[in-house]
């Protein structure tokens, strides 16, 4: 079983540049955790696409 923790970002990357290094902006999540959040990978992409009706 693999226990690696994943970086994950609470204001995506893509939402603000600016906040991929701040340290108040991550936290660390098992794998499975963080593919069930709502900005991972290309969700978010798919998600602000919906919204706009693409």
């Amino acid at each position: 079983m693999e226990s690696s923790l994943h970086v994950h970002h609470k204001v995506a990357i893509s939402e603000d540049p600016s906040r991929a290094l701040d340290p108040s902006n991550a936290v660390t999540l098992c794998k499975k955790c963080h593919q069930e959040t709502e900005n991972f990978g290309t969700k978010l992409i798919h998600k602000r696409r919906r919204q706009r009706g693409v």
